[in-house]
C-alpha cells in the first residue's frame, strides 16, 4: 500500500489498536524518514535493521534505538508502548509477549518453561548491565543460543549456565 510513497520525504504511518500480528514488513527499510505507530497490536517482530533508521520518530531511533518504536516483547510503556524521551522508558515485564505493549500483563499460572526461568534469573541478576548478554530474552532465539547457557547436544536440554567475570549483581 505505500509502493508509490516518496521514499525520502516525512511519512506518517498510523496503524496503532488494530489486530496486526507476526513481523513488522522489512519493506519498510525503503524508507528514510517514517514515523509509524504500530502500538496496541499483537506484533512479535522487527527486524534489528530498524534500529538503524536514525531519522525514524522524528530522530527518536538514533536516541532510544528499536524502542522509539515498539518497546520489545518482556517490555511496555503505560504512555505510548514505545520510548518517547529520556523519562519515558520501556520497562521490563515478564508477561508481555507482544511489542508495543501499554502494561504489564500477569506472568501465566502454568508451569514455568526454561525460558520463563532464565528470563526471571536475567532479571534478578541485572541482565541488561550485564558485560555481555548477547541473545538473551530475544523471542526468536532459542535459550541454547543465549551467552552462557550450554545445552545438551542431543535433546536441546539447558545442563548449566556460567558466567564468568560478566557483572552478575543480585541476590
Amino acid at each position: 500500500f505505500l509502493a508509490s510513497a516518496p521514499k525520502d520525504e516525512i511519512l506518517r504511518v498510523q496503524l496503532e489498536y488494530n489486530q496486526l500480528t507476526g513481523a513488522v514488513p522489512t519493506s519498510l527499510l525503503s524508507f528514510d524518514r517514517m514515523k509509524i505507530f504500530l502500538e496496541g497490536n499483537q506484533i512479535t517482530q522487527l527486524d534489528q535493521e530498524f534500529c538503524d533508521k536514525k531519522d525514524w520518530m522524528g530522530g527518536n531511533v538514533a536516541l532510544y534505538g528499536c524502542d522509539a518504536i515498539l518497546c520489545g516483547a518482556n517490555y511496555y510503556n503505560e504512555d505510548n508502548g514505545r520510548q518517547t524521551s529520556g523519562e519515558s522508558k520501556c520497562d521490563r515485564c515478564r508477561g508481555n509477549k507482544v511489542m508495543g505493549a501499554f502494561e504489564c500483563a500477569p506472568v501465566s499460572t502454568g508451569p514455568l518453561t526454561v525460558r520463563d526461568i532464565l528470563g526471571i534469573f536475567y532479571d534478578e541478576m541485572g541482565g541488561d548491565s550485564w558485560s555481555t548478554n548477547i541473545n538473551w530474552n530475544e523471542p526468536d532465539v532459542s535459550p541454547c543460543d543465549w551467552y552462557g547457557v550450554y545445552c545438551d547436544e542431543e535433546d536441546d536440554v539447558v545442563d548449566r549456565i556460567t558466567m564468568v567475570d560478566n557483572n552478575l549483581k543480585g541476590e
